[in-house]
């Protein structure tokens, strides 16, 4: 139903766009890459669609509204967003 190596690949593009300027987004996506890896259903849709939310055609979301984003996603999905910088 879902190529899982396509979405992987972009996961870690996002990973190494947002390393530097927003590295919570960086981690997330990280998370997300390695958990496609061991259990992919236990990885919601949602998490993947906002993913996928960060870029849109070639433009990238800003690092700012992007680690907002994230956080707010991470929340929903009641994740752990302790410690994480700007939360």
């Amino acid at each position: 139903m879902f190529d899982l190596n396509t979405i992987r690949a972009y996961l870690a593009h996002v990973v190494a766009f947002y390393e530097e300027s927003a590295p919570t987004v960086s981690q997330w996506a990280d998370d997300l890459y390695v958990r496609l890896g061991d259990n992919p259903r236990e990885v919601k849709l949602g998490e993947i669609m906002a993913a996928l939310s960060l870029r849109e055609d070639t433009v990238w979301l800003h690092p700012n509204y992007a680690a907002n984003f994230i956080f707010k996603t991470m929340h929903e999905y009641g994740q752990d967003v302790t410690g994480h910088f700007g939360f």
